[in-house]
């Protein structure tokens, strides 16, 4: 097991970052900034989704050709299961076609000969609709027109083809999960019939629970192994049915899918994000889900600093997979 001994001596956080109170860097999606680095370094304070992202980001960017992973983005669940995780979804309106939006622009609208009175609407507003059906497309067409004022000319937007369903109500949106795993299998041009967990040789899923705790399912095909890596509570039941849902749509075959919820533990209360991403790195660099005494508290501390050094060096200048991975592991 991976213990203390590893472990490096302590460096205040005010002495570590006082050099990079100015940083600001785009990397991986994300912004490096001061913040960034301090809620980061500072052991008493949680991950944010902006971290997990961009560690999640940064393996699969420098792993991913050495190993087929299927990583799902850390908003996967919050659409999915918004009830368990208690965030606002990212799909509170679903549409099934992008909107078409048509402008059409007199010569000059702007700026207004005259001076514009700020107390009162620039345009008034006269809403015209109409319905347009034919035998082939039966498209509904809906036109907004902005009448001209004394201050402005006169425009007409047209918006073609929008289609809105309700959002799903219940514990499980099951038709959102699908068109996730399916919008996944269309964007990496796989087999459009089997889900995506049956194409790789290992699934990730991060989940974060009521806004104050990460996990993470991780899935090895090889195996039939579905790892409930939680590093501080019993597998949650919901999760569990939640999972089981996703595993079953396109499933190509009869597979006996092995539930394993035994994983390292956690001591301090702050440090679940951290473990959730070495289960990430560990299926990257190891090729396997991790172990219920793989490493312990005092290991996953360090790695805490560690990354900590990586985020700091990416923000300077490209790495390679063989200094990312000494970096995280403190080689």
């Amino acid at each position: 097991m991976k213990t203390e001994q590893n472990q490096r001596p302590q460096i205040k956080v005010e002495d570590m970052l006082k050099q990079f109170k100015n940083i600001n860097v785009r990397k991986n999606g994300v912004t490096i900034d001061y913040q960034f680095l301090l809620q980061l370094a500072n052991q008493e304070r949680q991950l944010t989704s902006q971290h997990i992202l961009f560690f999640i980001s940064l393996f699969q960017k420098y792993f991913s050709k050495q190993r087929k992973i299927f990583v799902a983005d850390h908003y996967f669940f919050v659409d999915y299961m918004p009830l368990l995780t208690k965030q606002l979804t990212t799909n509170v309106i679903q549409q099934q076609e992008k909107d078409y939006l048509q402008l059409i622009i007199p010569d000059n609208p702007y700026p207004p000969t005259k001076p514009i009175n700020l107390n009162e609407p620039f345009y008034e507003k006269k809403e015209q609709v109409d319905i347009v059906k034919t035998n082939q497309t039966n498209k509904k067409q809906q036109i907004q027109q902005l009448q001209e004022t004394p201050y402005g000319k006169k425009y007409q937007f047209v918006i073609q083809n929008i289609e809105v369903t309700k959002a799903e109500e219940g514990k499980f949106r099951i038709k959102t999960m699908q068109n996730k795993l399916d919008q996944y299998l269309i964007q990496n041009q796989l087999n459009l019939s089997i889900n995506p967990i049956y194409q790789h040789e290992f699934s990730f899923f991060p989940i974060n629970l009521k806004n104050a705790h990460w996990m993470s399912i991780n899935i090895d095909l090889k195996k039939q192994i579905v790892l409930y890596q939680d590093s501080a509570f019993i597998a949650n039941s919901d999760i569990k049915e939640g999972i089981q849902k996703i595993i079953d749509y396109k499933k190509p075959s009869k597979i006996q899918w092995k539930l394993q919820t035994k994983s390292p533990q956690q001591r301090s209360s702050q440090d679940c994000g951290v473990f959730v991403l070495y289960a990430l790195f560990n299926l990257y660099t190891e090729g396997q889900l991790v172990q219920e005494k793989q490493y312990d508290q005092y290991y996953i501390s360090m790695v805490r600093q560690n990354l900590l050094q990586l985020t700091i060096k990416e923000a300077e200048t490209e790495l390679t997979p063989e200094l990312v991975e000494k970096i995280v592991k403190g080689l």
